[in-house]
């Protein structure tokens, strides 16, 4: 016999205390396991249940993926009910954590690729203008008569024949100037 996957849990059990929820685990798992050898809905008798018992205590299993539920099942089917309830409810808190880091890291890949891409769209159109660009705005921006910043840009721009977005740009680059 192997430790195999359980099968879909209720999640409110994991609110029940410790010994009650680790004998709703050794409830579930011996219906799991008559029910995959073919014996339910016939009645379990005492007997069967016992086999069940000695069949997941004698399991070694060295799946990673399953060691804590593993570790759960032999604890409540070795009589400590309350220690299996215990390392069962930290088992699927755990698996839920699992779960949902796992939606989210891709969620965050993807999203740090967008910023990426959105980034260096940006940064392509703040690369526009040479500079040589920026050095001939400079110069003319010296020369103008005494005006403030915004109307020399203005009048770069236009005597350059830029478009209105590259006001922001010039006004940067003549102020360093």
């Amino acid at each position: 016999m192997e430790v195999l996957p359980f099968q879909p849990f209720r999640v409110e059990w994991l609110d029940l205390p410790d010994d009650q929820l680790g004998a709703r685990l050794l409830t579930e798992w011996a219906c799991y396991r008559l029910m995959k050898n073919g014996v339910l809905p016939q009645p379990v008798t005492p007997e069967l249940l016992q086999k069940i018992r000695d069949e997941t205590l004698a399991v070694d299993d060295d799946d990673p993926r399953f060691l804590g539920l593993g570790k759960a099942l032999h604890l409540v089917c070795g009589g400590e009910a309350a220690r299996g309830g215990k390392l069962f409810r930290e088992y699927m808190i755990g698996e839920a954590r699992r779960q949902v880091d796992r939606k989210f890291a891709a969620e965050g890949i993807k999203h740090q690729k967008q910023v990426r891409r959105w980034s260096g769209r940006g940064a392509d159109a703040r690369r526009k203008y040479s500079d040589t660009d920026k050095a001939r705005w400079r110069q003319m921006a010296a020369s103008l008569p005494p005006m403030s910043m915004g109307s020399a840009a203005e009048h770069i721009r236009k005597k350059e024949e830029l478009p209105k977005s590259a006001l922001r740009t010039i006004r940067r680059v003549i102020s360093k100037g």
